[in-house]
């Protein structure tokens, strides 16, 4: 169970970093495609902004650290950052009931520590492992 919360949690950093910090994308903006972002044939905001400079030319960068007491995983994008201090809280976004920082939730939910650098464009995600 906890290795898939672990996973879900790391789809949403890399998710997060690809579509709201590379292509800077908002949650309405990816609402709107109806998060159908691979959808043969069409031409939605997430296709222009993968074509288009600067957003075309982004990356995302993992490091990942295992050992048998932790797990620690950092993604980094290439994007302006966010104000990460203004996020809301987990309970939060649970009582709004909106999609809005729902994959922030997720990571704070499934991870023991979720720290980001000072211009937001680098999140780490530590799972503490239990010795059991």
């Amino acid at each position: 169970t906890e290795v898939v919360r672990v996973a879900m949690a790391l789809e949403e950093a890399i998710s997060n970093a690809m579509y709201h910090c590379n292509l800077e994308l908002t949650t309405d903006d990816l609402a709107t495609v109806g998060y159908d972002l691979d959808a043969p044939d069409t031409d939605t905001i997430v296709d222009i902004r993968r074509k288009t400079k600067p957003y075309c030319d982004r990356s995302i960068h993992v490091q990942a650290d295992f050992s048998r007491d932790r797990i620690r995983v950092a993604v980094e994008d290439e994007g302006p950052g966010f104000d990460h201090a203004s996020a809301k809280s987990p309970e939060d976004v649970i009582a709004d009931g909106t999609l809005a920082g729902r994959g922030l939730a997720k990571m704070q939910l499934f991870c023991d520590e979720v720290t980001f650098n000072e211009s937001g464009n680098v999140v780490t995600l530590i799972k503490h492992c239990n010795s059991a």
